[in-house]
């Protein structure tokens, strides 16, 4: 039987105050394959190419969540390199481009660089990294697009 231990309070691809980083007690099997939605691919191909960081043993696939408490969420496994990410399928088919990438590399962020979450916003209380405790709403996402650049180089340091 599985048990989940919480790693984090805060969740930044769900609702603010929810979980997005566990761990899972049972270790996967030494020849576990990693499964990659060809949905999701991309998303872990461009990360790694940006960050420079490797994406190949983490799999990828949509899996429901309750989406009142977390949109997505990586998966850490004891004395592992193995990672998962899960994604809400419901979510991602009413989600824009840009929210589909912000919740992607924030997953991506836990689970390829094992960055935790940073909250903090600017004067004009935007946020200052993708790696949030809770997604960007409509105004934040228009925001990341302007400043993908910068967004990016926060995440390298």
């Amino acid at each position: 039987m599985k048990y989940l231990i919480l790693l984090l309070l805060l969740s930044s691809c769900g609702n603010q105050g929810d979980d997005d980083v566990m761990v899972r007690k049972v270790t996967k099997k030494k020849d576990v394959v990693v499964t990659v939605s060809s949905i999701l691919k991309p998303y872990a191909q461009s990360f790694q190419s940006i960050m420079g960081v490797d994406t190949t043993k983490i799999s990828l696939a949509f899996v429901k969540q309750d989406t009142r408490t977390r949109l997505a969420v990586c998966w850490i496994y004891p004395d592992s390199t193995e990672r998962d990410i899960e994604v809400d399928p419901t979510w991602w088919n009413g989600a824009t481009p840009s929210a589909r990438e912000q919740v992607m590399y924030h997953e991506l962020g836990h689970c390829a660089m094992g960055i935790m979450h940073r909250d903090g916003h600017d004067v004009n209380h935007l946020p200052l990294s993708i790696m949030r405790s809770w997604a960007f709403d409509d105004d934040e996402l228009d925001n990341y697009e302007l400043h993908h650049d910068e967004y990016m180089n926060e995440l390298k340091h």
